[in-house]
């Protein structure tokens, strides 16, 4: 994703999280290839964990203590490359929601890749409510597509019209659509 972003994407930061949660750097890193090296580098270091709590994990991403008051100007894409499922701490969808809205957090971009144990209806809610989508990647091929695909940002059909019509049909969700359905 960084490396497909890089002129788009010119900083980034990351946030490991458990139950618990901690920055790979606090602060922002600028995007470029050795930095990138660095960040894979720590991460196979790493052991994966069983217990999750997105909840903190969200509320930590969008109100990062280490933010300068001009970051905090403006909202912050997020991307949240986890299954979703919750194991510790808060459940409930609308909360982990306003645990993103409260804090700098702005569109959060989500991915699905089939595996079981996937709370798809959990990042599906989480992207809708904040203006970002769900990408599905299906197979390694895809996934060059789906590291550029929060370029194209979902959009809301406001109102639809027939002059002369008396009833309207139109499928997908009754308040967002992703970009493939343009």
């Amino acid at each position: 994703m960084l490396d497909n972003n890089r002129e788009s994407l010119k900083q980034f930061a990351v946030l490991f999280f458990n139950i618990d949660s901690h920055w790979w750097r606090e602060g922002y890193a600028d995007n470029t290839r050795e930095n990138v090296n660095e960040l894979l580098a720590y991460c196979r270091s790493l052991s994966l964990e069983g217990a999750t709590d997105l909840r903190q994990a969200l509320s930590e991403a969008a109100t990062p203590a280490w933010m300068s008051e001009r970051d905090r100007q403006a909202r912050h894409d997020l991307f949240l490359l986890s299954d979703g499922a919750v194991t510790w701490g808060e459940m409930d969808w609308h909360r982990l929601t306003q645990a993103v809205k409260k804090g700098f957090g702005g569109a959060l971009f989500a991915y699905k890749t089939g595996m079981t144990g996937t709370a798809a209806g959990a990042l599906e809610h989480l992207a809708r409510e904040t203006g970002g989508a769900v990408f599905s990647i299906v197979n390694e091929a895809e996934v060059s597509k789906a590291a550029t695909a929060h370029r194209r940002r979902p959009w809301k059909l406001l109102n639809v019209a027939l002059p002369g019509g008396s009833d309207v049909l139109v499928a997908g969700r009754r308040n967002t659509s992703t970009p493939a359905s343009r």
